[in-house]
Order: C-alpha cells, then sequence, then structure tokens
C-alpha cells in the first residue's frame, strides 16, 4: 500500500521542509541498500512527517522551518528502479496510523 504522496523532481534537487519541527530520525527505506535516506520531522502535535529519497543536510536534533529550511536534496531513484520518475516521497504518521498529507501555503508556492 502507498502511504503519502509522491513529488516529481530532478536528482539533486533542494528539498524544503514541509512542516516545522524537530530532527527525530535520518533512516533508510531500505534495508538492502544504504544509498537511499530518508528525514523524521516531528511536528507539534508529534506527528512524524517522513521525506523519502533526500540525501539529508540536517542533523538529528536539529530545528526546521516549514518552506524555509533545505532539509536535503533529492536522490536519483533510477539508479534502483529503471524507468521511474524521479520524486521525493512524503507521508505523515499519527501514531501507528498514516494520514493523509496536506500542501500548507509554503510547500505550495515553493
Amino acid at each position: 500500500m502507498h502511504n503519502g504522496i509522491d513529488f516529481s523532481c530532478h536528482p539533486r534537487t533542494k528539498i524544503l521542509a514541509p512542516v516545522s519541527g524537530l530532527i527525530t530520525k535520518l533512516g533508510y527505506p531500505y534495508g538492502d541498500d544504504l544509498t537511499y535516506r530518508y528525514v523524521q520531522i516531528e511536528d507539534d502535535e508529534k506527528d512524524n512527517h517522513r521525506v523519502f529519497y533526500v540525501n539529508p543536510t540536517v542533523s538529528v536534533g536539529g530545528f526546521v522551518e516549514e518552506g524555509v529550511t533545505v532539509i536535503g536534496v533529492a536522490q536519483d531513484l533510477t539508479t534502483r528502479y529503471s524507468g521511474i520518475t524521479n520524486h521525493v516521497h512524503y507521508e505523515i504518521k499519527r501514531g501507528d496510523e498514516y494520514i493523509q498529507p496536506v500542501m500548507g501555503e509554503a510547500a505550495k508556492n515553493a
């Protein structure tokens, strides 16, 4: 099941924080390939926002501002998935449940 939303972009595109909050994790979406990364941001309501397929430029414990802070640069997915459209994936987890992302004004204007 696909939880979240994908935004097409070119590799090396600077990716802005989709929400203000604290960087709580810099993870790896694939256990068999440590090339690909994601950034997790915890907002004021304790929801976890994850942006996948970015090479992080932030550190755990840092604060980011929605639409202002660059959290990383988009990675090239074609090396793993031939013919795929390059994109970043954005998902939100509230506890153990996924919730549908809604773009804020900063994201719409980025």
